[in-house]
């Protein structure tokens, strides 16, 4: 069933229209999201290194994280929200408030330093109302960004959002 969810959050992602989207100055932005994918055994120290890197720069940072499996202690601090497959339906629906409210949130810029994404995240980045969408690049889906970083594999997600933020700021 997972399959079929797959096959047509991609195609509506690669259907739906887009947004009016538009780039302000990162200096005068104001809030920041950041979305990514959960995996097993992950470090999650950089969420709050990142968080406080974004206040100290006056922005109000969101954090929403895609988890492929429910488990058995949420290492994410409370202030990340987190959805599972369950939380879309097989046509796109959104069944979750809180990802509802993410994805109104008029973000000045979305983030999302995944170097593969899953469709369960293009569908959230398609449907987000941010301004802007930045992350790091993938030919295939140049579509769902505004603003691309050419990055290698190696760097952790938190390399990555502040070349990112580096990059947005010149």
């Amino acid at each position: 069933m997972r399959w079929l969810k797959k096959y047509f959050l991609t195609t509506r992602v690669k259907s739906q229209k887009g947004i009016q989207r538009s780039t302000i100055n990162y200096n005068q932005s104001k809030q920041i999201g950041i979305l990514f994918a959960m995996k097993e055994k992950m470090d999650l120290t950089w969420i709050k290194e990142i968080k406080d890197y974004f206040e100290k720069e006056g922005k109000d940072i969101s954090f929403i994280a895609f988890k492929k499996k429910k488990y058995k202690e949420n290492p994410l601090p409370d202030y990340v929200t987190s959805y599972t497959f369950k939380d879309l339906s097989i046509t796109g629906k959104i069944n979750s408030q809180e990802i509802k409210k993410f994805i109104h949130t008029s973000f000045d810029y979305l983030m999302c330093v995944d170097k593969i994404i899953s469709p369960e995240i293009a569908y959230i980045i398609q449907k987000s109302q941010a301004k802007c969408r930045a992350g790091v690049f993938n030919e295939e889906l140049s579509f769902l960004f505004e603003f691309m970083l050419i990055q290698e594999e190696k760097h952790t997600i938190q390399e990555k959002l502040i070349e990112l933020v580096n990059q947005l700021k010149k």
